[in-house]
């Protein structure tokens, strides 16, 4: 551990103030750069009043306090310097005093590009006589690309490709974004070498070789899941996860390759039998195969995109399942990544919308195990975290922060 860094820990784990214990370390701390900014969040500490933000931009500190009295669990640092690496450590106060200070995370703010330059890369092909495109952004600033999100253009895909948070998320996570397209591949395609040879091309094209053994986080809108899940379903050894935004059939995520990829299945309530059938696919495939499935109904959303409000829960589930499946230490240029499997049993469920009640509901959750009623028809979500996300969204309709 670096000195600094080592002396502020020390420092702030003391003695407790009399007979009163300090709180603990906050958790599961991230941090995304976006333009002039970092945007921080983290789990509850229990027994803490507020929490501390302290930055430095060179590694161990020194550190200075930006904000000393956060009541929230996030936090965004303002200001700052594009192009630049900013460190964040975040403690806890209590009555017993401040506590340690979290690991080190750090984000670098960029600007993203001019309206107009979205794909500085294509490949173009023709897939069953039909034309067909690869769209390649790659973030700045990152040296080696370690995964890969594809969106299909086919509903809302491209509009969610290209959103900012989007890109910034994907920049937090050292990643590109590829969005595809053509009457021949935008519901989904086979074989998979197809996208693997649009990946080698634009490697090339963007001196990024290392695209083609990244793993991929698949997105499909409605007819789209033909994609999201299809390709899952050919390359389960690949695919970080997938999500099928409003689909149009349960079918389209049936195949057993992906129950135990991570997905998660989000419907409108107002999307009719389109939504009934996903949920009842959803239930089953949990009941009958302990599939790594959640389901997500939203509040008075139809067949489309609530506004921006859809996409953050969307986000939230990406960067969940990002850091819980591609190792820290993962370098494409070696290879194809071996992904971190996840257990059910590791995860936490969330009980199911009910129809009959209608609109916005704070559905239980708990971890495996623990959740009361009928476990075996309840969603599985990969950890605590996204867990609460999906019971605010449940809830709401839309989450406070996604990061």
């Amino acid at each position: 551990m670096n000195q600094s860094l080592c002396l502020l820990t020390l420092a702030w784990s003391a003695v407790s103030v009399g007979a009163i214990a300090k709180p603990g370390i906050p958790g599961n701390v991230r941090a995304v750069g976006r333009n002039g900014e970092v945007a921080l969040a983290w789990s509850p500490v229990p027994g803490a009043d507020a929490y501390v933000v302290s930055h430095t931009t060179s590694a161990g500190g020194p550190y200075a306090v930006l904000d000393g009295a956060v009541a929230a669990t996030h936090y965004v640092a303002m200001k700052l310097a594009n192009d630049t690496r900013h460190l964040f450590v975040v403690s806890a106060t209590g009555p017993g005093g401040q506590g340690a200070p979290s690991a080190e995370v750090s984000a670098t703010p960029f600007r993203l590009w001019p309206e107009g330059d979205e794909w500085p890369f294509t490949f173009r092909t023709r897939v069953k006589s039909q034309h067909a495109f690869f769209h390649l952004w790659l973030p700045p600033n990152t040296p080696v690309i370690k995964g890969v999100f594809a969106f299909t253009y086919h509903g809302c895909g491209g509009t969610l490709a290209e959103l900012p948070d989007m890109r910034y998320l994907a920049a937090s996570l050292d990643s590109a974004i590829v969005g595809l397209g053509g009457e021949t591949t935008k519901r989904g395609f086979r074989p998979s070498r197809i996208m693997f040879d649009a990946l080698d091309d634009l490697g090339r094209q963007s001196n990024h070789p290392e695209l083609v053994n990244a793993p991929i986080f698949t997105f499909g809108h409605s007819n789209g899941t033909g994609f999201a899940a299809g390709f899952a379903d050919q390359e389960p050894e690949r695919v970080i996860g997938w999500i099928a935004f409003k689909s149009a059939n349960g079918r389209q995520f049936s195949l057993p390759p992906i129950y135990a990829v991570p997905g998660l299945v989000l419907s409108g309530e107002r999307d009719r039998t389109y939504f009934n059938n996903q949920l009842d696919t959803v239930e089953r495939l949990r009941r009958e195969q302990n599939a790594l499935m959640g389901m997500i109904v939203e509040p008075k959303a139809g067949h489309g995109p609530n506004g921006r409000k859809s996409y953050g829960i969307c986000l939230a589930f990406m960067r969940t399942v990002f850091r819980l499946r591609v190792p820290a230490d993962a370098d494409p240029r070696q290879g194809p990544v071996t992904l971190n499997a996840l257990l059910p049993e590791s995860g936490w469920l969330g009980a199911n919308w009910e129809k009959a009640t209608g609109g916005g509901q704070r559905l239980e959750t708990a971890p495996c195990g623990e959740l009361a009623g009928d476990a075996s028809r309840a969603s599985w979500f990969p950890n605590e975290d996204f867990a609460r996300c999906r019971q605010q969204f449940s809830e709401t309709g839309q989450l406070a922060t996604w990061w």
